[in-house]
């Protein structure tokens, strides 16, 4: 006669193989969420970036039209010379290799002239929402910070 060790299989039980189961969707879940945080912090990064190279070819605009453009203007004018006024003499653009970017989130940048306390200009990300103000990843993004 055979003892019961004998007679099974070794194979995983309906109950054990759920349990593992469970397991690896808790642990996923867990890298999932981890993966949307950087995911998030990486566009966060890429936004302030963004507005750093913005900032950058303002300034060579600035020394090229002894002004920055005008918010009706807007920063287009850092690839298009502009056409509303007051339109630039000494432009020498364009001040970027390509076209204006949008933030991460697909929203335009928000460009503020004179910008936030008397700063010259302002240039601002509203995060992933799109609307100023907000918390964690819908916190706005701005060159003044």
């Amino acid at each position: 006669m055979k003892s019961i060790h004998e007679i099974t299989d070794g194979g995983f039980t309906f109950l054990e193989t759920l349990i593992v189961l469970a397991i690896t969707v808790i642990l996923s879940a867990g890298i999932g969420v981890s993966a949307l945080q950087q995911i998030e912090r990486a566009k966060r990064t890429a936004a302030r970036n963004h507005i750093e190279t913005l900032r950058i070819c303002l300034q060579s605009y600035y020394l090229d039209c002894n002004d920055y453009p005008g918010e009706d203007q807007g920063l287009i004018s850092l690839y298009e010379k502009p056409v509303i006024y007051p339109v630039p003499d000494n432009w020498s653009g364009p001040y970027m290799d390509r076209k204006l970017p949008e933030d991460p989130w697909g929203h335009p940048y928000i460009y503020k002239k004179p910008g936030h306390d008397s700063l010259p200009y302002s240039i601002s990300s509203y995060g992933s929402d799109g609307k100023e103000g907000g918390t964690d990843s819908a916190k706005d993004i701005n060159s003044w910070e």
